[in-house]
């Protein structure tokens, strides 16, 4: 998922600013590192995270707002699919 999501062209969030692999990789960060919440980004991990060089770690707020529209847009795809699919298996009958 990871190998996906860190495809450089159209991989970027443009509203929030950050490359979808760096959401992902926050996320995989604060529940291997035994996290609870992705509150665990802002209050343990980030300046352990950010002595990476070139690493740009995205806020909680950031990761959860990525998230919920990475979401949508996957959520609204999957729908055109379904319609697609229905309009084609009407028009074939």
């Amino acid at each position: 998922m990871l190998g996906q999501a860190a495809k450089p062209s159209g991989s970027g969030c443009k509203l929030i600013g950050y490359q979808y692999s760096e959401i992902i990789r926050a996320v995989f960060s604060v529940f291997c590192c035994g996290g609870d919440c992705m509150e665990d980004l802002n209050l343990y991990l980030k300046d352990v995270l950010a002595e990476r060089p070139h690493t740009r770690i995205p806020s909680a707020d950031t990761v959860l707002v990525a998230l919920r529209n990475w979401q949508r847009r996957t959520y609204h795809t999957r729908q055109k699919r379904r319609a697609t699919s229905m309009i084609s298996t009407r028009l074939r009958n």
